[in-house]
């Protein structure tokens, strides 16, 4: 497990409502562009994993960026009511992205 974190940025002029995670860390921990991942969450905790296989009836974002670079961009309302603080910490591990804070 790798852990780090990051610092929430602002989305569409709004603080502290954005999560950019990005590079080799994601597709390291099997997060490769254009695979589809499962978000789960609940106050100051977000789970991300990625699918090897799609689920049916479950919902899914996307990977997006590039092979060479990939993103997960996460933006919203969602962010700015499950997180409290400015830095969220981020866990790697195999297929899986933990965010608490």
């Amino acid at each position: 497990m790798i852990m780090n974190s990051t610092k929430r940025g602002t989305a569409r002029g709004i603080p502290l409502s954005r999560i950019w995670l990005e590079g080799a860390k994601l597709a390291a921990h099997g997060f490769t562009h254009g695979r589809r991942f499962h978000l789960e969450h609940s106050a100051g905790f977000m789970r991300l994993t990625a699918f090897a296989v799609e689920s049916v009836g479950v919902p899914v974002r996307r990977e997006s960026g590039t092979i060479a670079r990939p993103i997960i961009d996460l933006t919203g309302e969602l962010i700015r009511s499950t997180f409290t603080s400015e830095r969220v910490t981020v866990e790697f591990s195999s297929n899986t992205i933990i965010l608490r804070g």
